[in-house]
């Protein structure tokens, strides 16, 4: 990748380059109005940007060095000039805010389930977040001791800011239904999926779940 031919040189073109470049570590989440870095397994908030900032930083750098070998010395001249801006903080913190001025939609790589726990004595949920692993058996070991923790309070947490990339999974296990219809406020701008089950019944000698 040539970035002085790819990328336009001013701080549009400059932010796309560095979305491109920290795509699987650094992403603005929209609804939380922030920025989202992943840590290997989950994205988590960057109070202040302070990772993104040293990301830029380590753009600014890796762009300085990567003139060097441009082969047009004119090119190589004029792209190091633009590029030497953004040694700056304020050229960086431009660069940044360029890329979340766009609204443009988010795709995660991994989203994680978001399940309940019913609580009979109040007649209220607990939401458990439970991280996603591959490997199935870690997977439903950690689910379930989210779901021990959640037995043990009566709070209820719904906060797409703090949680992006999860989905609602729900069990309803009193009721069997052929549709479920979920309204929600501002339902056109909600992209996660929802997935719920109902009570299984049998039906010509099969078990049917909803």
């Amino acid at each position: 990748m040539k970035p002085e031919i790819s990328y336009t040189w001013d701080d549009k073109g400059m932010g796309e380059l560095f979305a491109d470049m920290f795509w699987n570590y650094a992403r603005f989440n929209v609804t939380a109005k922030e920025w989202y870095v992943y840590n290997g397994i989950v994205w988590r908030a960057d109070p202040g940007a302070m990772i993104v900032s040293q990301y830029a930083k380590d753009l600014a750098n890796a762009l300085l060095a990567y003139c060097a070998t441009i082969a047009d010395d004119r090119q190589k001249t004029d792209y190091l000039k633009k590029v030497m801006n953004y040694g700056q903080l304020r050229y960086r913190e431009t660069m940044v805010k360029d890329l979340y001025n766009t609204d443009e939609l988010i795709c995660y790589d991994v989203i994680h389930p978001c399940h309940y726990v019913f609580h009979e004595d109040t007649e209220t949920c607990t939401t458990v977040h439970s991280v996603y692993y591959e490997e199935y058996q870690t997977f439903y070991e950690h689910a379930l001791r989210d779901l021990e923790d959640a037995k043990k309070t009566r709070m209820y947490e719904s906060d797409g800011g703090k949680y992006p990339n999860w989905f609602d999974a729900s069990y309803i296990s009193w009721l069997s239904y052929d549709s479920l219809n979920v309204e929600l406020p501002d339902g056109y701008l909600y992209f996660p999926p929802i997935i719920n089950w109902g009570r299984y019944r049998e039906e010509n000698g099969r078990l049917v779940m909803p």
